[in-house]
């Protein structure tokens, strides 16, 4: 029987018809695996948030009445990180601790009117000053206030140390602070594991924006603070790779390549300290000073000998070209048996232990001008 031009036609129209079909069916079937496989990823990760809430895995940071981590401001010429006149814990992996802030936002008490004879010490620094870790009787600014009261009622110390800045922030807080704190001399407190890095990033925000960014941070600080999962991520991956680099170790070429940033920033800084005396302590980070880390560290290639206390030695230099006391804290941790009894492991600050060598260090070998 013969077959019309009009039969094949139809029977060509059925065939595509009839493979769009299959093709259709094929895209809608992948389309539904993708949906299935990425449904799946999100209740994994939704579980695993509310298994790690139960069991109450923290997200670091700053509580208040139970509630937190409450968000920081950029320190600087506003004053300290923290919300002003709160009153709250720190908490982290590693430990939980009282925060009292006063109306500048730093970890002190709050500032009143000076006395006659009185002499006031002004102390600068980071979060290891500030101090991260330990109660604020413990930290070793109190140590060695306590031990000089002993000798001289009339000193006071005053802690204007905060998280989250360099020395040019340091800078700036000695600008706008100094004279509403009456402070007669300074203490400025160098940790050679991240003042670098912080004056090229605090110059760089100046350098983007024109003045300084007041933001309270990047998303991936957010995160790692509000989410338990990306907490505890960040918690294990920090801990391999502290194992294999930790902070503040350079090469005398890569820091002469970093430290032109850090040379302004201290520049500024001895301005604005204008006629106080200064003294400039050094805090160094773990392989400076623990043997075992170091050794550790030293089998990669890139890490030169010379390079364990390459920022000590500039700091220094530093501040002997411009007559200014140094003190260095890397032998007053020898007396720790094993750097877990100095420095929390994850957190990477000083315990209790080391906060009273340093204390008890300073007392012997910085006297202040009054004495």
């Amino acid at each position: 029987m013969p077959v019309t031009i009009s039969a094949l036609s139809d029977r060509g129209v059925a065939a595509v018809s009839h493979n769009d079909s299959r093709t259709l069916s094929g895209s809608k079937r992948w389309i539904f695996r993708l949906l299935t496989l990425f449904l799946g990823m999100v209740l994994s990760v939704v579980a695993l948030e509310i298994i790690l809430r139960v069991a109450g895995w923290p997200a670091p940071g700053f509580y208040v009445e139970g509630r937190g981590p409450i968000a920081l401001r950029r320190p600087g010429l506003l004053g300290g990180a923290y919300p002003p006149n709160a009153v709250g814990r720190l908490k982290n992996y590693e430990y939980d601790v009282n925060w009292a802030v006063n109306e500048d936002g730093f970890r002190e008490r709050p500032s009143s009117p000076k006395s006659g004879n009185e002499w006031r010490i002004g102390i600068l620094g980071d979060s290891f000053a500030a101090g991260f870790g330990v109660e604020q009787s413990d930290r070793f600014s109190e140590i060695w206030s306590s031990k000089l009261r002993e000798r001289n009622p009339n000193l006071t110390t005053w802690n204007l140390a905060t998280p989250n800045c360099g020395t040019l922030c340091e800078a700036e807080i000695l600008e706008g602070f100094a004279q509403r704190y009456n402070l007669d001399e300074i203490l400025l407190v160098f940790y050679g594991g991240n003042d670098i890095q912080d004056n090229i990033e605090e110059f760089r925000a100046l350098s983007a924006n024109g003045a300084d960014d007041q933001s309270s941070g990047t998303y991936r600080v957010w995160l790692r603070e509000h989410s338990r999962l990306a907490s505890f991520v960040w918690v294990n991956a920090f801990r391999a790779f502290a194992t294999v680099r930790p902070p503040g170790i350079y090469s005398e070429k890569k820091l002469q390549t970093d430290w032109p940033d850090t040379a302004r920033a201290l520049a500024r800084f001895k301005t604005a300290a204008a006629n106080r005396r200064l003294t400039v302590l050094y805090i160094p980070s773990l392989p400076e000073w623990d043997d075992e880390s170091w050794k550790k560290l030293s089998q990669y290639k890139d890490v030169a000998g010379d390079g364990r206390f390459v920022v000590k030695n500039q700091l220094k230099r530093w501040a002997e070209e411009n007559s200014i006391n140094f003190l260095d804290a890397t032998s007053w941790l020898s007396a720790c048996k094993t750097s877990k009894e100095c420095v929390y492991t994850v957190d990477g600050h000083w315990t209790p232990r080391a906060h009273v060598l340093a204390g008890a260090e300073l007392t012997q070998q910085l006297l202040p001008v009054s004495q």
